[in-house]
């Protein structure tokens, strides 16, 4: 995370991954549980934290606008 943020509630204890450093991955476009242990880490050991990954990709796609259909767009 940047330069005076922490890390957040632990969510992978394993790597040592809180939900800010997951957040921002998935605000930088990770898109899957594959996505944010690619950028994190989380997940990638022994995978009892997977569950709440897909919660919190829930969470962000929730609070997500919608996007624009590419038909919309063109016009």
């Amino acid at each position: 995370p940047p330069a005076g943020e922490g890390t957040g509630r632990l969510v992978c204890s394993c790597n040592g991954v809180g939900v800010n450093q997951i957040e921002d991955a998935i605000s930088k476009g990770a898109q899957s549980v594959e996505g944010i242990g690619a950028a994190t880490g989380a997940g990638t050991t022994c995978g009892s934290c997977k569950p709440e990954l897909r919660a919190l990709l829930r969470a962000a796609a929730a609070k997500a606008p919608p996007s624009t259909p590419a038909s919309i767009a063109a016009e």
